[in-house]
């Protein structure tokens, strides 16, 4: 069975305790459990203030931490657990994508990040609004995307339920749903709470249809899901990426659900075709 990360801690400190390396100091006054201290196994000096692995809790130059922060520190750990659990993520890789580590290298990359951190303070506001990110694979879209994510939550304070929906393995996971009722209720909730999340990322509109030819059973039930994930949105904050022209969304969804992508979305939209390939240029 796998291990958890919360298993993988719990562990980790069991070990450094057995080598000398910590020591308990006292229960966590808002949890009970106990804190820790690092400790300097030449002169059993303590080497760190307390702190609690298990709620977060921590002293701060002998004094207690005030309770503002332990709630930040409660808001985001939920945010982060929130958009862990609620996302469709097929390349993991893009949870390391912020704006501090996307690469400009020239004025088209500049003007893409300033439309992003824009709409990013828009939803921070609780304003909504529709992001819409098109162009060819590789050129910054997805990164921009959840970078938006990174910013909102710091924005909001971790206030905001935020979901990362690649539209592609979302279908995929639900489809392996058929076999497997585990997976099969995980991804209904994750549905579910993309619809309802304050603002979601859908990446990558379009490459459901790969591989489907229009009218056949797999074509007409990947359209129900991606037209119920995009009615849901309608009037609450959402950013897309697609490889697809404004033509193709028509062609494939129809005018009604394209013209409820474009809602909220006058001055935020970006095309990304006269971007190089920002992968092969070896952006982070």
């Amino acid at each position: 069975m796998t291990q958890t990360i919360a298993e993988a801690i719990n562990d980790l400190f069991v070990n450094y305790k057995a080598k000398g390396l910590m020591r308990d100091c006292g229960p966590c006054p808002m949890c009970q459990q106990p804190m820790m201290v690092f400790v300097n196994t030449q002169t059993g000096d303590d080497r760190s203030l307390p702190a609690c692995p298990s709620c977060g809790y921590k002293e701060s130059n002998g004094t207690k931490q005030h309770h503002e922060d332990l709630s930040v520190n409660a808001l985001k750990n939920d945010a982060y657990n929130y958009l862990v659990n609620s996302s469709a993520i097929g390349d993991t890789d893009v949870l390391n994508k912020k704006f501090s580590n996307y690469q400009v290298v020239n004025d088209k990359q500049a003007q893409a990040k300033a439309l992003a951190e824009r709409i990013a303070d828009k939803a921070a506001s609780g304003d909504v609004v529709h992001g819409i990110f098109s162009g060819a694979t590789g050129t910054g879209k997805s990164h921009l995307s959840m970078a938006i994510v990174y910013q909102v939550l710091e924005a909001t304070h971790y206030k905001q339920k935020i979901a990362f929906i690649d539209i592609r393995e979302l279908i995929t996971q639900i489809k392996r749903g058929f076999k497997d009722q585990n997976i099969a209720r995980h991804y209904d909730r994750v549905l579910d709470k993309a619809k309802q999340a304050d603002l979601v990322i859908i990446d990558d509109l379009g490459s459901e249809t790969t591989g489907t030819n229009s009218g056949d059973e797999a074509s007409r039930f990947n359209l129900e899901i991606v037209t119920e994930l995009l009615q849901a949105r309608m009037n609450k904050s959402t950013v897309i990426s697609t490889n697809l022209t404004s033509n193709d969304l028509i062609n494939i969804y129809g005018e009604r659900i394209v013209s409820r992508m474009m809602a909220h979305s006058q001055g935020y939209v970006m095309k990304f075709d006269e971007l190089a390939d920002y992968r092969i240029k070896g952006a982070v």
